[in-house]
């Protein structure tokens, strides 16, 4: 069973393999509490995750919401 987390982490990975088309066509698919669960994910759930490496939460969100 595919859960949200799976889900954002797939999209997060499409993000960094350069398939910018995939994300932008999926993250304009998504609802607007889709794309809340989607920031609230990547700005809380990722955020421990986060910490030990270079990537800040809050300007990949700014990134794929802009595509």
């Amino acid at each position: 069973m595919i859960t949200l987390h799976h889900f954002f982490d797939d999209l997060i990975r499409a993000y960094y393999s350069n398939q910018l088309d995939l994300v932008k066509r999926t993250f304009n698919n998504l609802t607007d509490k889709g794309r809340l669960a989607l920031f609230n994910y990547m700005t809380i759930d990722c955020y421990y995750e986060a910490i030990d490496s270079d990537i800040d939460p809050y300007q990949l969100y700014l990134e794929i919401s802009s595509l």
